[in-house]
């Protein structure tokens, strides 16, 4: 740890700094783990590791914030958004989402296909059922989100 306090973190890397911040979790005495602005960002894949493994293990609370939809499922024990100033649990699955999000971009490339046959139908009946068509598409996306 001492190798860390005599270096300067203006010189180090993002990933760097990351690594730093994690070996001092690793030796501190806290019950609290606040990981927050994306923590995964600059990590290789043994940090990554690392990181996971010290949360799994971890005697306490971690919140975190990210993106990294893997990290999430591995480590989550509970979900929160922050919407409209107000902090809600998620009640879904992740892995659910996951399928969700699959389907969704299923859904997109469909929507895509037909407004491409929009663009060049010149028969206004069959324009109009595939504009339906892609607006059935569109909120069926919306309650897969």
């Amino acid at each position: 740890m001492k190798q860390f306090d005599t270096v300067p973190t203006s010189y180090l890397s993002g990933g760097e700094k990351a690594k730093v911040a994690i070996a001092k979790l690793l030796v501190s005495d806290s019950n609290v783990l606040l990981l927050l602005d994306e923590p995964t960002d600059f990590l290789d894949i043994p940090s990554l590791e690392a990181l996971k493994n010290l949360i799994q293990t971890f005697h306490g609370t971690a919140i975190f914030s990210t993106h990294d939809r893997q990290f999430v499922e591995k480590i989550a024990t509970k979900i929160y958004k922050i919407q409209d100033k107000k902090i809600k649990e998620i009640e879904e699955n992740t892995k659910q989402k996951g399928i969700n999000e699959n389907e969704i971009l299923i859904l997109k490339m469909k929507m895509v296909e037909i407004s491409s046959k929009i663009a060049f139908e010149k028969d206004e009946r069959t324009k109009k059922e595939l504009e339906e068509k892609y607006q059935k598409i569109q909120e069926k996306c919306r309650k897969l989100k």
